[in-house]
């Protein structure tokens, strides 16, 4: 057998080990567990962060969120609606705040939605900053009176008919 022969057939041999070598060594290092009908999965345990209290509030907009706030009160559904408060961690120089989010899915248009949300930036004198996104993305908005009181409103399609709006209200002055 010729020299370049042996070469070649050793470089094959070479190669098709280090594939069978990934393949049997490379398992991922995560396990996948089965998700239910709330969007959490089956048998874990999240370990939560201590000083750090969730509360959820099913279907309607949290607690904490202003009542002439234009999110809608009875969307097509509701993704998620909780009040997190955190301690926390002064090593970190994080400072305690509390944070309330609403996610919903909605059929009013995008250009109505963020018109509204505009509005009441206006409106209350906030110092926000609108971009108008492209792609799924169609809006986002921060807002706030002053750095420890802000709002992040963001508008995704989430297909032709419907909208995906998440609005977030950060309060760093309620805990001290």
């Amino acid at each position: 057998m010729p020299k370049q022969e042996r070469i070649i057939i050793g470089a094959v041999i070479v190669l098709g080990l280090a594939i069978l070598a990934l393949f049997l060594f490379n398992k991922p290092k995560f396990k996948t567990y089965p998700v239910g009908a709330d969007g959490q999965p089956i048998g874990v345990v999240i370990p939560q962060e201590e000083g750090r209290v969730r509360k959820e509030f099913p279907g309607v907009p949290p607690q904490g969120f202003p009542r002439d706030f234009p999110v809608e009160l009875k969307p097509l559904r509701v993704f998620e609606s909780y009040t997190e408060t955190a301690l926390g961690d002064p090593n970190e120089q994080e400072k305690s705040h509390t944070q309330s989010t609403y996610i919903y899915l909605t059929a009013r248009g995008s250009e109505l939605l963020a018109r509204d949300f505009e509005r009441y930036f206006k409106e209350r004198d906030y110092k926000f900053e609108k971009i108008k996104g492209d792609g799924r993305l169609l809006y986002s908005f921060y807002a706030e009176k002053d750095p420890n009181y802000t709002f992040t409103v963001t508008i995704y399609m989430e297909n032709q008919f419907e909208w995906r709006v998440t609005a977030s209200i950060l309060n760093i002055e309620r805990i001290k």
